[in-house]
């Protein structure tokens, strides 16, 4: 290996994953902390170079290796295990020499012998594999050879946690990675989250180096020297994603077309349970109303298996599609499997911050409402989201049109649960699971949150102002109605670090709006792409006046929250349309180059949103017309808080789409703040 000096991973090379594999052969992990940090990899790594036989590793080449990795950003980790039973150990004290002298001089042991044991309690992790990828970007010859030698060091690894808990390491470097089955990944986050984990530190291994020393001397002619702890330390802040369960969707197919109701739901669950008998485990059989859109009857037209991660899917798929269930009624239904991109199926996948029961949870117990919230609250306690839930809310009417309350003896609820962040489903809650109950859905939520503006009204020029207003006072109100002043973060736009989020555009657009073309403001209309969730819309309902920091104010009247599909017939922005025109300047959201000018960023921007745009129709003018006159561009207010967009020239752009399609039509810098909106054009 050549002798250069190593250098801090560079950001131009291509990147590249260091993948290490580890799997624990008596499926047991006894160490203090889960999932295994990287530090004590590391640490593993290091007694692996120390500990070999000699002429096995280069202890030089060794050293600059780990050093190498002491340098890398912390890994991603993906871990498979769960917290075991504990157990109790006995194991001699420190007394036993006592025992062993008296022995050595023939005396006689008068003393209980289980009096010189002590107990050790040990709870163990039921581990079958982890698995942490750090992403590498190898520059020149030094920088492989390090990785080929940390590879060979891993391969040598004999324990990790401790002495009893042997392990087989594989290491390579990959260009992709996979996923490791039914794994719960961990990945490096921004400062606060939840999880924080030890990663290798700077001198952690000048560190263990020292205490190898220090244990190596610390008996000696002058006696027993206890060798001092590894000092260096340092942890990183992680987010934990649970591994998702896998739902299997069968239509329930019959020859006379017709469906199951939401009253045989137990009775249908019950069929399909029998139907699989033993080899269902610990799979959950949901059955699935029709729902989620205007048309929807509540009908069961399918049925789920939720599949568990440690669980194989393809044994249940092969042993329920096609077969055949019949109810009380005499009704047969062929359980077919509907493909993957079936809509019921997708539906009840969704990510969602609110959830819905769609078949009521059975409470169990005297049946009143705290004992139904405890026993749900207790069921995502079991699941690790305890910290997510925002809310529980329950009723004994269900929220989803065209289901009915069931009539039973045994005191049912519907419950709505809403979280700090999105969850995908299927989810499925409390007791009674083995008959149908709890089954939960992703909320309907308004997406629109509308206003009329009162008295005076303000210009378009002062589009962005007005939104930063509405903004403003949402937030205020947002932040005081919970003590520790948390706001979403789809009215925010910031994650919880306060970094803005920039992926996805799923926080919200405030948007003023000009509905009679006139030049002025008359509506302001807040919209979030999924949904206002309920935690959220008194802090909406509540505004009344809007502020700015020089102390201008204007007056307004919250309309109600409305669905998007609602909205065509109260503002301009949410009709349908082929060509769209801006009602405000578009401005380009990067900065122009060759061949990637306004057309080009259009059609990038519309793309991620999934718009077909047609690139040939864009053009630009000056000025935006209305009926009090033309606007010109350069009128319009284009920064925020002081902060211009990459292209200081707005344009005034006409577009046309593959398609008819409903608003709102938002691109472009600033679009969260009312810049590039577009409104139909009729020619």
């Amino acid at each position: 290996m050549p002798q250069q000096r190593l250098a801090k991973p560079s950001s131009g090379r291509a990147a590249r994953h260091l993948v290490v594999d580890v799997r624990f052969l008596l499926e047991r992990y006894h160490g203090e902390e889960w999932p295994p940090s990287p530090r004590r990899l590391f640490l593993a790594l290091v007694s692996s170079l120390y500990q070999s036989p000699p002429g096995q590793f280069a202890r030089p080449d060794g050293d600059r290796a780990l050093k190498y990795l002491e340098m890398l950003d912390p890994p991603r980790i993906e871990a498979v295990g769960a917290k075991a039973s504990p157990y109790t150990l006995f194991v001699p004290n420190n007394d036993w020499d006592l025992v062993a002298k008296n022995i050595e001089k023939n005396r006689a042991l008068t003393v209980d012998p289980r009096k010189y044991t002590t107990s050790k309690r040990m709870q163990p992790y039921a581990a079958t594999a982890v698995r942490y990828v750090w992403d590498v970007r190898p520059d020149g010859e030094a920088d492989q050879g390090a990785l080929d030698l940390l590879c060979r060091l891993a391969k040598a690894v004999p324990v990790l946690g401790w002495g009893i808990d042997p392990v087989a390491v594989n290491c390579e470097t990959h260009d992709a990675v996979g996923r490791l089955d039914g794994a719960t990944s961990y990945a490096p986050a921004a400062a606060g989250a939840d999880v924080k984990i030890d990663v290798p530190a700077e001198g952690l291994l000048d560190d263990a180096k020292r205490r190898y020393g220090e244990f190596a001397r610390q008996v000696s002619k002058k006696g027993f020297a206890k060798p001092g702890p590894i000092t260096a330390h340092r942890e990183a802040d992680y987010e934990q994603r649970r591994p998702a369960r896998r739902l299997l969707v069968f239509r329930l197919d019959s020859e006379d077309r017709r469906f199951a109701t939401p009253r045989q739901a137990p009775e249908l669950t019950r069929a399909i349970r029998d139907l699989c008998g033993r080899e269902l485990g610990d799979a959950a059989v949901v059955p699935l109303p029709t729902i989620g859109s205007p048309h929807a009857d509540t009908m069961i037209r399918r049925a789920g298996i939720v599949v568990p991660p440690s669980m194989s899917a393809e044994h249940l798929l092969r042993m329920v599609d096609s077969q055949f269930v019949k109810l009380g009624d005499g009704r047969r239904f062929q359980l077919v499997r509907a493909p993957d991109d079936d809509r019921v199926g997708r539906y009840y996948q969704r990510p969602s911050r609110v959830w819905r029961s769609v078949t009521p949870l059975e409470a169990g117990g005297g049946g009143d409402r705290r004992g139904a919230a405890d026993l749900v609250m207790a069921d995502l306690e079991k699941r690790g989201m305890s910290r997510d839930v925002l809310s529980i809310r329950l009723d004994k009417v269900p929220d989803w049109d065209g289901l009915e309350r069931l009539p039973d003896a045994a005191p049912r609820w519907y419950a709505e649960i809403e979280l700090r962040h999105d969850l995908r489903g299927p989810l499925v809650v409390g007791t009674g699971t083995d008959r149908g109950s709890g089954v939960m859905a992703p909320a309907q939520l308004p997406e629109v949150a509308y206003y009329a503006v009162v008295g005076s009204r303000p210009h378009v020029m002062q589009t962005i102002e007005i939104a930063s207003m509405m903004r403003d006072a949402v937030m205020s109100k947002a932040g005081r109605l919970r003590r520790d002043g948390w706001v979403s973060q789809r009215i925010s736009g910031h994650d919880d670090s306060r970094r803005p989020l920039r992926a996805n555009h799923e926080h919200a657009y405030w948007l003023p709006v000009d509905n009679d073309r006139d030049g002025l403001v008359d509506h302001i209309a807040v919209y979030i792409r999924y949904g206002i969730e309920p935690s959220a819309r008194r802090a909406f309902s509540d505004v009344t006046r809007i502020y700015n920091r020089g102390g201008t104010s204007a007056r307004v009247r919250f309309a109600g929250f409305h669905h998007r599909a609602d909205m065509a017939r109260r503002c301009i922005l949410f009709k349908s349309g082929t060509r769209w025109v801006t009602a405000t300047p578009y401005f380009m959201p990067w900065h122009a180059k060759k061949n990637f000018g306004a057309a080009e960023q259009i059609q990038r921007e519309a793309s991620e949103q999934r718009i077909g745009v047609v690139p040939a129709d864009t053009d630009a003018a000056a000025a935006i017309p209305t009926r009090g006159g033309a606007v010109p561009i350069e009128s319009f207010q284009s920064a925020r808080h002081g902060k211009a967009p990459a292209a200081a020239r707005g344009r005034h752009v006409s577009i046309r789409l593959a398609g008819s399609k409903n608003g709102p039509v938002l691109l472009g810098a600033n679009s969260h703040f009312g810049m590039g909106m577009f409104v139909p054009f009729d020619p």
